[in-house]
């Protein structure tokens, strides 16, 4: 499984991309590396007890293996932790940036960061937001008759970094009408919602 996704991760796929297909593939390897650090450590202790002829074999392995076990627990715990409340902060911020989105047609399509998470928070379907330049973005726009883009800084693509940031504005594109400020980088947005206006019988967009 290892040769093959690696392989296919860079004869096929972007190695490298941040929360890309090697990572959520590679997670599948992740209870033979915690085996094989436990096995690891034996091998460890029984190669310096050979130039250490005092050192009790059995007792180093068991010593060693369960700091490591501890020290894993405690990292675990504290992932955990910190995992949640990311998740929580995500949810917050989904949950702010999408609230006029209650009154609008079920069947408004979004364009998002996160299609799956937001169509479970809003109901809403759409499409992953593309990290292309905006004519390719207005052209996937086009093609499935979106009707609203949310933008999040921990997610921005490219192109679309300076709308969130209030630099540019494309004409299909209208003024925030959400804006959630970044509490960790004061003065600027976590994420914002935007009308997409396609025709010009969508005045959403007018100034």
């Amino acid at each position: 499984y290892t040769a093959i996704l690696f392989l296919s991760a860079g004869l096929l796929f972007a190695v490298h991309v941040p929360k890309g297909t090697f990572l959520h593939s590679a997670v599948a390897l992740i209870p033979y590396a915690y085996l094989l650090t436990l096995l690891g450590i034996g091998g460890a202790v029984a190669a310096v007890a050979r130039r250490r002829p005092d050192w009790d074999v059995g007792r180093a392995s068991r010593a060693f293996t369960a700091m490591a076990v501890g020290a894993v627990l405690l990292l675990g715990v504290g992932a955990t932790v910190q995992t949640a409340r990311d998740w929580q902060q995500a949810r917050d911020v989904a949950l702010a940036v999408t609230a006029p989105l209650a009154d609008v047609p079920p069947g408004d399509r979004l364009m998002t960061p996160d299609a799956g998470g937001f169509r479970y928070h809003t109901g809403h379907p759409g499409i992953v937001t593309p990290e292309d330049p905006l004519p390719v973005v207005e052209d996937a726009l086009r093609r499935y008759d979106v009707r609203w883009l949310i933008l999040e800084r921990e997610f921005s693509t490219v192109a679309l970094a300076p709308v969130l940031d209030g630099d540019i504005r494309p004409a299909w594109l209208s003024a925030p009408i959400t804006v959630v400020p970044d509490i960790a980088q004061p003065g600027r947005n976590a994420a914002a919602l935007y009308a997409v206006c396609l025709t010009a019988a969508d005045d959403r967009c007018r100034p």
